[in-house]
């Protein structure tokens, strides 16, 4: 993919970078939800 202009370019890196944040967060909030079941079974 090569943008055609400076503007196309940060469009294009901005959309990926969000998707790769909101992939990166997603995961981390599902790695402590599972993490934090885990612990409650052992606890018990």
């Amino acid at each position: 993919m090569y943008a055609n202009t400076v503007g196309e370019a940060f469009i294009y890196y901005g959309i990926r970078l969000v998707v790769f944040t909101a992939v990166a967060a997603l995961g981390i909030w599902a790695g402590i939800k599972l993490r934090r079941n885990k612990d409650k079974k052992q606890a018990e």
